[in-house]
């Protein structure tokens, strides 16, 4: 039996999750937790076999957890289930140890493959970024770099602008303050040297970013 901690700050998607998952035999819903924060904590109390971890969640994001949990357990495995599907985000959750990446459109089928593979050792990713996730890793001089400078924090409330999301809407999402969102705001201008939203959105379009 596959033991499976699903971390995702949506209640709805975590009954999802386990509505996906009801019907295998041999993959059981352990624990969960709705920040990045708290799935270290149930990591540490489950020991679960495979980690479901969200992107964007409060506290604690899921980057940043997946480095705290690989951190404390190397041997940690870790399956990124999430909405974005930009190769950055893909690539900084494998370099910071998750063993696979999936998009939420996936069907029951597909996570339970994904689960079963990054429970057996290996390497799972979603077929919509497989090649190009692979390019990215193989080749560091890829989109990704364009976006080296920022912070995880910072990339994902580039990409929120980018698609247009109003600063208390990231912030809600994010659980952040709209001050702190701004702040971010601020600095990724200065590193991607931009003066406006609108050149952010345009720099984004023009490199394939979103």
């Amino acid at each position: 039996m596959i033991k499976v901690m699903v971390a995702d700050d949506h209640e709805m998607v975590r009954a999802g999750i386990r509505f996906l998952l009801e019907g295998s035999a041999d993959i059981k819903i352990v624990s969960e937790a709705a920040d990045g924060m708290a799935a270290v904590t149930e990591y540490r109390r489950s020991r679960p076999d495979v980690v479901i971890l969200d992107i964007s969640m409060p506290v604690m994001d899921g980057i940043d957890a997946c480095k705290r949990i690989k951190s404390l357990y190397p041997k940690a495995k870790i399956l990124v289930l999430s909405v974005h599907d930009e190769e950055q985000y893909a690539v900084r959750m494998i370099n910071a140890g998750a063993c696979g990446y999936v998009n939420k459109r996936i069907d029951s089928v597909e996570l339970q493959d994904a689960i079963r593979a990054v429970a057996k050792g290996g390497i799972y990713l979603h077929q919509g970024i497989r090649s190009g996730l692979l390019a990215e890793l193989v080749n560091s001089r890829g989109r990704s770099d364009i976006l080296s400078s920022l912070s995880d924090r910072e990339l994902q409330v580039f990409h929120s602008l980018a698609r247009g999301k109003k600063m208390k809407e990231i912030a809600l999402e994010l659980g952040l303050s709209a001050k702190t969102v701004d702040n971010y705001r601020a600095r990724i201008l200065v590193k991607l040297n931009l003066k406006r939203i609108v050149d952010l959105v345009a720099f984004a379009h023009q490199n394939g970013l979103i």
